[in-house]
């Protein structure tokens, strides 16, 4: 065939050819391999349009930076696959992703379908490009050897890692097996570092970190080991070592450097300081720390002093998930000295009482079976989409499969699941007839959610105040009482008496935890003294007799101290009927109410209540009037979805931004009017051409038909046939003159 190939290439070749028995290879395959090594020449002149072929796009620049370091030959030419090796270690360009197959195929990767599905799932999701070198650094778990799924306990028993035949399970639904049951060496072991649930034994650690990559010197090793909780079989749990393995990995710092560097992120040591941290911190032969590391040691030391103009910089390092607003307010009742500095141990636990202690997986369920919800939220979906997890898993159907009577758990890993328009299909396929369909109404019945992020952190009160917003999680009313105390509700047996003959508890003893989230807001805030009710209604402008004075008094829940919330008192004050307040005071009322309104909205308001002789108006005009002005309250985790029903689409940071802008109340509440005020001058958002006139109209706007099909024709549109929601807000403007 006349074929002549460099004796690393010949080398390579034969190392990598497939040979049967008799060391025999097939024709066919030969050829194939061979064409990996040849592949033809492409023309430098040539090269962005072979590239831009394949799927890969470069820049005018990148291209230029490309052809410095090809080897050109004297004829203007370069080797396809030399091309192509040059192209996976290239810093630039980008992929398009409904190319993958062609662009795998093309760089010497034959992946199964599994395997690409898997690749795309690991990729930035909804980007139709992707970076070149983050394609490739994604593609380093699908090289190698492949194992058998039926090894894989063996394997990980060889380097000391143990897991439950249910774990085995779980963790094999989150690989990407072949359809011939095999799935990549390196790939299994990624899955490991980020799996839920797991043992490693004490007396291999060593073993376990070289085969997860972790290249970590003695005295390394001997810090992580103190990191580690030890139980007396010696086991340890496999998301606590690879959180604390994790701190020795990325960059290194020298040990000279860090008193400079800390200094840089906000955080400031003086020399003494800087010496006792080195002295706890594990450094290597060439003196050196990992960065990860060298963070931990900060938050354990707790010395020195934080920038408060590089806060943002040194919560970050430090690898705090705070927003702006929480980085707010904690600077402002934070101990600021005369130089703009704060003591980092001050500031730490200000932190952790603003985040809570950091929850780790092994103690997630015992937190949610604490505040009665276990059950409810490991059968329910909305756990995923509403908690503020960093990630979410894959559905586990273990437990469903194993219930099946033509199953055993040991068979469990040879079927396969698949769902389709919302319906799941669980089937074996060696025995097509063992199978079985589970439907959209039982999916959260028989599918249990899975929570999956080693990496990503979660924190108490995060937690909490993502269970507080569950809508349709039902909490059994006997357990009423501690899920307020682990919500911190600090309730008094009158109090919490009160809030439970308020709520609407079903036949069976069931309350959805919304609706006492909702209710129990109300046992928030202030409280006031109740001996002092008649002067305090009078300083709201109202005025009750002694008798109605008396009867409001005994229908409010009063602490052992003769005080009452505020927001309760407000809220019983609506109940009662022919109570008036002075039309002089309705800011006053409005505020205790925790209606904030600007001057202008009280003046409207104002202007349009109806007073009787004496200047008062009823407290249920007002309010039905105050409903009018500003609409319904909509709760800010349902903000996204209110706009995206109007036709408004927000990605998730234009939310954060959007609600910076908003007034938002202390029950984390806007006003629908405030809202779509505030949606006219929002710089961010987009509109399908074809909702144009239904957004305007929910929005306010009023124009004609006409009107409306000039905008559809002449305003810019992006992308799939929409346009930005400002240049829309614009034009609609200016043709109201508004």
């Amino acid at each position: 065939m006349k074929i002549k190939l460099p004796d690393k290439k010949l080398k390579d070749l034969s190392q990598n050819l497939p040979t049967d028995a008799s060391g025999m290879a097939d024709l066919h395959t030969l050829l194939k391999e061979i064409k990996k090594f040849t592949g033809g020449k492409v023309e430098a002149k040539d090269i962005h349009k072979a590239l831009g072929n394949m799927g890969i796009e470069l820049t005018d620049r990148e291209l230029w930076g490309l052809l410095k370091i090809l080897p050109i030959t004297a004829d203007g030419k370069v080797e396809k696959n030399t091309l192509l090796d040059y192209i996976k270690a290239f810093p630039g360009g980008k992929c398009y992703t409904p190319k993958m197959q062609s662009i795998l195929e093309n760089l010497g990767y034959e992946l199964e379908d599994e395997e690409i599905e898997d690749l795309q799932n690991r990729l930035p999701t909804g980007d139709i490009k992707v970076k070149l070198n983050m394609l490739m650094e994604n593609l380093e778990p699908f090289r190698g050897i492949k194992i058998n799924v039926d090894e894989v306990d063996d394997v990980l028993k060889n380097i000391g890692i143990e897991l439950t035949p249910k774990e085995r399970w779980r963790l094999l639904k989150t690989l990407p097996i072949t359809f011939d049951g095999k799935v990549y060496h390196v790939r299994l072991l990624e899955g490991v570092k980020t799996f839920q649930g797991g043992k490693i034994l004490e007396n291999k650690l060593e073993t376990i970190l070289e085969n997860l990559n972790y290249d970590l010197e003695n005295e390394e090793i001997k810090d992580l080991r103190n990191h580690l909780k030890i139980d007396n079989n010696g086991r340890i749990s496999l998301n606590s070592f690879m959180r604390t393995a994790n701190l020795f990995s990325g960059d290194k710092i020298n040990a000279s450097d860090t008193q400079l560097y800390l200094k840089n992120v906000g955080i400031e040591l003086t020399n003494k300081e800087s010496q006792d941290l080195l002295n706890i911190l594990p450094l290597d032969d060439n003196n050196k720390v990992y960065k990860k590391r060298l963070m931990d040691g900060v938050k354990r030391y707790r010395g020195g002093k934080v920038n408060i103009n590089k806060i943002n910089d040194a919560l970050e390092n430090m690898e705090f998930p705070l927003e702006e607003e929480e980085i707010e307010k904690l600077c402002n009742h934070l101990p600021v000295d005369d130089e703009r500095r704060i003591k980092l141990d001050k500031l730490l636990d200000e932190v952790h009482e603003l985040l809570g202690e950091e929850i780790h997986y092994e103690d997630l369920e015992n937190i949610l079976k604490n505040i009665g919800l276990r059950l409810r939220l490991r059968e329910n979906s909305v756990l995923m989409k509403s908690l503020p997890l960093d990630e979410a898993s894959h559905p586990c159907y273990y437990e469903y499969v194993c219930s099946q009577p033509w199953l055993t758990c040991s068979e469990a890993p040879q079927l396969t699941l698949t769902k389709e328009h919302g319906v799941a299909h669980v089937m074996d396929p060696r025995n097509m007839s063992r199978q079985d369909t589970i439907y959209p109404q039982t999916w959260s019945q028989h599918i249990s959610p899975l929570l999956a992020s080693a990496a990503g952190k979660l924190y108490k009160h995060r937690l909490l105040d993502g269970i507080r917003s569950l809508k349709g999680v039902e909490l059994n009313v006997n357990q009423l009482g501690l899920f307020m105390k682990n919500m911190s509700f600090d309730l008094e047996e009158e109090e919490y008496l009160d809030l439970l003959s308020n709520l609407p508890v079903d036949d069976e003893g069931k309350i959805e935890v919304n609706v006492v989230m909702d209710e129990g807001n109300i046992f928030t805030g202030e409280k006031v003294d109740t001996s002092n009710l008649e002067i305090l209604l009078e300083n709201m402008g109202i005025t009750l007799t002694e008798d109605e004075v008396l009867k409001l008094q005994n229908k409010l829940p009063v602490d052992a101290k003769g005080r009452v919330y505020m927001n309760r008192l407000m809220k019983e004050l609506q109940s009662l009927k022919g109570v008036k307040v002075s039309l002089n005071k309705v800011d006053t009322f409005l505020k205790n109410m925790g209606i904030d309104l600007k001057k202008k909205k009280i003046q409207e308001l104002k202007d349009l209540l109806p007073t009787d002789g004496n200047g008062k108006i009823d407290v249920n005009v007002l309010m039905d009037e105050v409903k009018n002005i500003t609409g319904e309250k909509i709760p800010t985790e349902d903000l996204k979805n209110v706009l995206k029903n109007m036709g408004i689409e927000i990605t998730n940071k234009e939310n954060k931004k959007f609600l910076k802008t908003l007034p938002v109340s202390a029950d984390k509440k806007v006003f629908e009017k405030e809202l779509l005020e505030g949606v006219k001058s929002f710089k961010g958002g987009r509109v399908n051409v074809g909702n144009i006139k239904n957004v305007l109209q929910s929005i306010g706007f009023r124009h004609e038909e006409k009107e409306i099909q000039d905008l559809q024709t002449h305003l810019p549109v992006i992308e799939d046939e929409k346009v930005e929601l400002a240049v829309l807000m614009e034009a609609a403007s200016a043709f109201t003159g508004e």
